[in-house]
């Protein structure tokens, strides 16, 4: 059996990796798209004399004023004219709704079944062999080879064992006569136990 398979080459685009690349190329494409659209709709704008006149003769604190004034009022206009879009289309589906109880319960119903229809084939994997590990990793492929050819392999646990009430005990070795002391866990009662 092979362990090492051949990797496969990660798409990549001028020596990057692909999806970067990519996914860098959109994002500075929409980004000089919405400067330009921007920067389009300003010349329009103060080409057809739509935008702020500042006069010279004005103070700075009356110009400041201005400005903060008429973009308040722009944003609040703004807001309005988004607010009653969205009312009105909520008026427009509740109307349905109201008009026609039934298909809008049933194109709930088919809906739901549609959307839920995927849990015919869901599984829930419980095996933490198969939960984090790929199948075809070395790791994965070595264990199967262990388990096929020997004893499967059991990961072990680890037990704490308290013992507050025995005291330590101490094990004379034959070779050195040295005497190594161990805590009451290992005595031989609580091991017993």
């Amino acid at each position: 059996k092979q362990w090492y398979q051949r990797r496969v080459r990660a798409f990549q685009i001028l020596g990057l990796d692909g999806i970067a690349a990519i996914m860098g190329s959109l994002y500075v494409l929409l980004a000089f798209l919405i400067g330009l659209h921007c920067l389009c709709r300003w010349v329009t704008r103060y080409r057809r004399g739509d935008g702020d006149s500042i006069n010279s003769s004005n103070s700075i604190d009356d110009i400041k004023h201005g400005l903060v004034k008429n973009l308040r009022f722009k944003m609040v206009s703004k807001g309005h004219t988004i607010e009653s879009i969205i009312a009105s289309g909520f008026h427009i589906w509740s109307s349905m709704c109201c008009n026609n109880p039934w298909r809008c319960l049933l194109g709930s119903v088919i809906g739901v079944g549609i959307f839920t229809s995927g849990l015919a084939y869901f599984t829930i994997t419980t095996d933490p062999v198969k939960l984090w590990s790929s199948p075809t990793s070395v790791a994965r492929q070595q264990k199967e080879y262990f388990d096929e050819h020997f004893t499967p392999f059991y990961r072990t646990t680890m037990v704490v064992i308290k013992a507050p009430t025995f005291e330590p005990t101490s094990y004379h070795m034959v070779g050195n006569q040295k005497t190594v002391n161990f805590g009451g866990v290992l005595s031989y009662e609580v091991l017993a136990e």
